[in-house]
């Protein structure tokens, strides 16, 4: 828990900075604090960020990125 991450918004499925704050008992889901609220999402729309990424907090928009988790 507290680890940086992006979430996928579903709307307009654009990458933004958030936190894992806790784990779901769904299959592959955690809750994750943006700066909108906390929101339960699953693994497939959170992706870590890598050594050569922008951290979360400079991020503004990752909606070009092509990279999914597995």
């Amino acid at each position: 828990m507290g680890e940086s991450v992006f979430v996928r918004n579903p709307d307009d499925k654009k990458w933004r900075p958030a936190k894992v704050v806790g784990n779901c008992p769904e299959p592959c889901s955690y809750m994750v604090q943006t700066s909108g609220g906390t929101y339960r999402r699953n693994r497939r729309d959170i992706l870590k960020p890598t050594a050569n990424a922008h951290q979360p907090g400079d991020l503004t928009d990752l909606s070009d990125s092509t990279n999914e988790p597995d």
